[in-house]
C-alpha cells in the first residue's frame, strides 16, 4: 500500500505541477476550463532508470525537441526517491519541463552528456519540487527543489537496438491525463556520473533519436 501511494504521489506531482505551468507553451484553456501542455520530442534523447544502493532510486529522461514558445528546447522528466533508514519517510525530488539547452550535449548517440545544475532552472518553464512523504500518516510536504548537480555521461554500447514505429499511451491519474506518442530509434548504452553527489554507474541506459514524438498533458 505504501509503495503504491508513493508511486501515485510521484506521478501526480510531476504531471499536475506541469499542468499549472506559468507560461503559455501550448498551455491553453478550452471552454470547459481544461488546461493543456504539449512538448514535441525531436532529435537525440537519453534515459536511465536505476537504483542507487538499497534506499534510493531514480528515473531520468532528457530529450531535444520544441514547444510553441521555444522552437529549440530540451525537455527533462526526472525523479529521485530516497527511503529513510527507518522506512518511515521518503524524499522525492521531481523535475519536469524545459531545461537549459546546454545541459544536454552531444551530436551522436555514441556520446551524450547530461549536466544540470538545478539552481539554473527557470520556474516559468520547469516544474520542480522536493517532497517529503510520511509513509505512516500518508501525508506530503513539498518545498523548492534540492540544489545540486546531476551529471550523467551516456555511451551507446551496441548490445541491443530497437525501433519504435508508432507507440500510443494514455495515462489518467485523477484530474490529469497524459497522452504519449512515440516513434524512435533506440540503442542500449552505458551510463556513469553522479546525482547530487551520489555515484551512478549502469549498463542498462537507453539512447536514441525521437521522430516527432510528443507528450501532451491535460488537467481537467
Amino acid at each position: 500500500m505504501k509503495r503504491l501511494f508513493v508511486s501515485a504521489v510521484v506521478l501526480f506531482f510531476a504531471l499536475a505541477a506541469v499542468a499549472h505551468d506559468k507560461r503559455d507553451h501550448d498551455n491553453d484553456q478550452d471552454e470547459h476550463g481544461r488546461k493543456n501542455m504539449k512538448f514535441t520530442q525531436e532529435g537525440a534523447f537519453a534515459s536511465l532508470s536505476s537504483s542507487i544502493g538499497p534506499q534510493s532510486s531514480f528515473n531520468v529522461n532528457v530529450s531535444r525537441g520544441s514547444s510553441s514558445t521555444s522552437p529549440a528546447s530540451t525537455f527533462l522528466n526526472f525523479d529521485f526517491i530516497t527511503l529513510a533508514d527507518d522506512n518511515s519517510t521518503e524524499t522525492v525530488t521531481i523535475i519536469f519541463g524545459e531545461i537549459p539547452n546546454n545541459a544536454f550535449t552531444g551530436d551522436k548517440t555514441s556520446d551524450l552528456v547530461f549536466d544540470l545544475d538545478t539552481s539554473t532552472l527557470d520556474p516559468s518553464v520547469t516544474s520542480s519540487e522536493t517532497c517529503t512523504i510520511d509513509l505512516n500518516q500518508l501525508s506530503v510536504v513539498c518545498n523548492p527543489v534540492t540544489l545540486g548537480v546531476i551529471h550523467l555521461e551516456f555511451h551507446e554500447n551496441g548490445v541491443q537496438a530497437t525501433k519504435i514505429l508508432n507507440h500510443v499511451e494514455e495515462d489518467i491519474l485523477g484530474p490529469v491525463t497524459t497522452l504519449i506518442h512515440s516513434s524512435s530509434d533506440n540503442g542500449s548504452a552505458n551510463a556513469q556520473g553522479s546525482i547530487f553527489g551520489v555515484p551512478v554507474s549502469s549498463s542498462s541506459a537507453t539512447v536514441g533519436v525521437n521522430h516527432s514524438s510528443s507528450i501532451e498533458i491535460t488537467r481537467h
